[in-house]
């Protein structure tokens, strides 16, 4: 880090107050793995809805967003999926359960989609975009940087997060 103004972050809440690099440190080092939750207590609709829209919007390298997330919301389900949560009953118990899915395997087809998609939103041919989609096929699913990538996702496979108050 360095004094120099120019080079100054300034941190932001949602709240609009203005954090210190201390406070940052502090709450990123504070970590709770919830072993219990109230049943009774749910997340309000207004604050799950900012909740599950900002999964849609979730960043990913390239905006590739390799991922689904399901939510599961009937208990039978839930419970179903307790002998794959290494019968921890959180997902039984908590507020809201969102699966997060990802790709095994980065695909062609699903960076074509994604280039299909960002030519008809800029009302473009998808050749006009082909230096970019060949640059993210020869990256993501070919070589080193493929095989690597591939690695962490096939261990990613499924997580299951509960979402609690």
């Amino acid at each position: 880090m360095t004094d120099n103004p120019l080079f100054s972050i300034k941190y932001v809440t949602m709240k609009g107050t203005f954090m210190e690099h201390s406070q940052i440190i502090e709450a990123l080092n504070w970590r709770y793995a919830t072993k219990k939750f109230d049943s009774s207590r749910k997340i309000s609709e207004s604050d799950w809805k900012v909740l599950e829209e900002s999964l849609h919007m979730a960043p990913s390298s390239f905006g590739l967003q390799p991922w689904k997330f399901l939510i599961v919301q009937n208990p039978a389900v839930r419970k179903q999926l307790t002998p794959a949560s290494w019968n921890q009953t959180q997902i039984e118990d908590c507020s809201h359960l969102v699966v997060v899915t990802t790709l095994r395997k980065m695909t062609v087809e699903h960076i074509q989609h994604l280039v299909d998609e960002t030519a008809k939103t800029r009302g473009l041919e998808a050749s006009a975009l082909s230096t970019y989609r060949d640059m993210m096929v020869n990256s993501l699913t070919q070589g080193q940087a493929a095989e690597f990538s591939n690695f962490w996702t096939q261990r990613a496979g499924l997580h299951c997060y509960g979402v609690f108050t």
